[in-house]
């Protein structure tokens, strides 16, 4: 049998890497009938109700009916699936093993440094008419707002959009279709921050990704966290750039 070359071998590491087989999370609503709906209908309502809650506030992120918001809704789905904190992704036994997800960091990370290194540049579709934008952010504002852009609204809304909402539907509809219409929902929220950029669908569909594959909501909360952080560095870069 001939072998394959770099290519072939690039293109079936990849494979292996992104496919996502026999997932933990959501196992405890599979085939549950009236729980699974349940599960789904909290789901619905909890997103309708976090994107009413922003759309009327004043996009402060120290926003406190959001937080009890994703708490209240992660406790219903919590006792849905029985307490099972495997099903939920309440663990840090991360699947596969810890040597998977170096990798899969390091081509997470590569991905990020070409996305806004493009920004950087400011090539971001440009031809298309869409631009990457920061607002300005002060220096002396950046310790508080830090801790609740990059500490807090990674917690609250990973929790919301996917703990509670990826959980029913990858037990409903499987990971693939969840992946995509997680990514679709939470960057469906971004567009209201004025992100009209794809890349917040892309970044929707990789921590949905990630905690699919991890098993984990550690993972996603992290990257999310450091996405936040690198664009609240890209804001008080701006600050500079225009005083």
């Amino acid at each position: 049998m001939q072998s394959m070359g770099a290519p072939g071998r690039i293109i079936a590491w990849l494979k292996r890497t992104l496919t996502v087989e026999n997932t933990q999370i959501g196992h405890t609503l599979r085939n549950r009938g009236t729980a699974t709906w349940l599960a789904v209908a909290v789901a619905v309502a909890t997103v309708a109700v976090d994107v009413w809650l922003f759309s009327t506030s004043t996009r402060d992120p120290c926003d406190l009916p959001r937080v009890a918001t994703g708490v209240l809704a992660g406790f219903v789905v919590f006792v849905l699936c029985r307490g099972n904190r495997t099903a939920l992704g309440l663990t840090l036994d991360l699947s596969p093993w810890y040597s998977y997800w170096i990798k899969a960091l390091l081509l997470i990370v590569g991905a990020y440094v070409v996305h806004f290194s493009w920004t950087l540049h400011g090539l971001a579709l440009g031809d298309l008419g869409v631009y990457y934008t920061y607002d300005a952010l002060p220096p002396e504002y950046t310790p508080a707002y830090w801790f609740w852009v990059s500490g807090i609204v990674p917690v609250y809304e990973e929790l919301i959009y996917r703990l509670v909402l990826c959980v029913p539907l990858v037990a409903l509809a499987g990971p693939r279709v969840t992946i995509v219409l997680g990514g679709t929902v939470s960057a469906g929220l971004h567009f209201l921050y004025g992100g009209l950029a794809p890349d917040y669908f892309v970044f929707g569909c990789i921590f949905a990704w990630l905690y699919l594959k991890s098993g984990s909501i550690a993972p996603p909360i992290m990257l999310h966290s450091l996405h936040n952080s690198v664009v609240m560095a890209y804001q008080v870069l701006t600050w500079y750039l225009i005083q």
